[in-house]
């Protein structure tokens, strides 16, 4: 019988086989190649990205212009309201940043009267849900607590400023051992130590009291054989505010300063403090410089950032959420010797000015001055301003 030749097992493939290669000519010169499979992937280079950026780029500024064409057609209307007190518009990307496709989205805040009946029966206000093909979102309604600015005192209570009064800021101050390096005392304000407890406080910047000996004094001392005007209480200097407080001002520096803005304070129109929490949405019909070096002193407020021209003191500091004010048509708004000073507005349809911010610096060209959101130094200082002195959203 014939031997039956055992089967052949066919071979196990061998794990991580080398796939067959071919030879190949390479560039011509017939060199041995193992050809294998292989995946391409394609990694962008800096240049091809920066390209790509720069046209998604372009393309969100050319639909930013188009929004804010179609825009200016109807803020104007928004403007017109009954009982509007400001709206602020910002342009968004869907998402935050860019994009593809890009969608931009027109964001609006928008700050009312109150109370107002008509306002409180609607609860919002109506915006369109698009202007042209721009979608747009009110992300914020906020309303003004108007204790402050009803015409009826009994209404209000013990009011802290009396419209007939002069308001009580603009003069000159400065350490009593260095009266030639003098700032402004830029406004005083009501203080409520405990309740029932109130007396006025001076605002100026800490640079300007910086001596060591805390007192303070008018250098032109012109309604008082005594310059002694009052004592720091307490200072602060942070990339958020340059502030000091100032206390004993009241009976016996009882002064009505030369350079105040009772020119300009008919009866009716009362002084108030802004939380800042609502400046960026306002709209003011009329801005002042209130400081002690110039008499020019109506401006606007804008975004545009200039060199700032700082004390010494101040120059290691990188500041932030500051507030630019410029000189109406070109002019020069500002001069040394207005840091401590205010910056005063007088918001749409109201009759009443509320204190903005506390000036620390201008700009190189005199024609901007800027300053801290009073807010915040109204914080950074622990004064406490009883409610019906302030000008505040809700």
């Amino acid at each position: 019988m014939a031997k039956r030749r055992p089967s052949k097992k066919p071979k196990a493939e061998k794990k991580n086989a080398e796939p067959q290669g071919v030879v190949v000519n390479v560039s011509g010169l017939g060199l041995p190649t193992l050809a294998r499979p292989f995946l391409v992937e394609f990694f962008p280079t800096p240049d091809q990205f920066g390209a790509e950026q720069q046209i998604r780029e372009k393309e969100l500024a050319r639909k930013r212009r188009e929004a804010a064409k179609a825009l200016k057609k109807v803020e104007k209307k928004w403007w017109e309201e009954e009982g509007v007190v400001g709206v602020n518009v910002a342009y968004r990307t869907k998402l935050g940043h860019i994009v593809s496709p890009l969608q931009i989205v027109i964001v609006v805040d928008v700050v009312l009267k109150q109370p107002i009946a008509a306002l409180e029966a609607k609860k919002r206000f109506v915006f369109p849900q698009q202007v042209g093909d721009i979608p747009v979102k009110v992300r914020e309604i906020r309303y003004i607590k108007s204790d402050g600015i009803l015409s009826s005192s009994a209404a209000t209570g013990n009011r802290i400023q009396d419209p007939a009064t002069t308001i009580i800021g603009g003069i000159q101050i400065a350490p009593v051992d260095a009266p030639n390096s003098w700032g402004t005392l830029g406004i005083c304000v009501p203080h409520e130590e405990s309740p029932g407890n109130i007396s006025l406080v001076g605002i100026s910047n800490k640079h300007v009291v910086r001596a060591t000996n805390k007192k303070v004094q008018n250098p032109a001392g012109s309604q008082s054989a005594d310059k002694t005007f009052g004592r720091v209480r307490k200072s602060t200097l942070t990339e958020l505010a340059d502030a000091a407080s100032i206390k004993n001002i009241g009976a016996g520096n009882n002064r009505q300063f030369e350079k105040g803005i009772a020119d300009f304070n008919p009866p009716g129109v009362h002084l108030l403090f802004l939380e800042d929490t609502i400046l960026k949405t306002l709209a003011f019909d009329r801005v002042i410089k209130f400081g002690a070096a110039t008499t020019k002193r109506d401006g606007q407020i804008t975004n545009r950032r200039k060199a700032i021209r700082v004390p010494d003191l101040l120059r290691t500091r990188r500041f932030v959420n500051v507030i630019e004010v410029k000189g109406l048509e070109g002019h020069e708004v500002t001069d040394g010797g207005d840091s401590g000073g205010v910056i005063l507005g007088q918001p749409k349809d109201e009759n009443v000015w509320v204190v903005i911010g506390l000036i620390f610096a201008m700009s190189t060209d005199r024609k901007s001055a800027y300053a801290f959101p009073f807010g915040r130094v109204i914080s950074k200082l622990n004064l406490n301003i009883p409610s019906n002195a302030l000008w505040s959203g809700t």
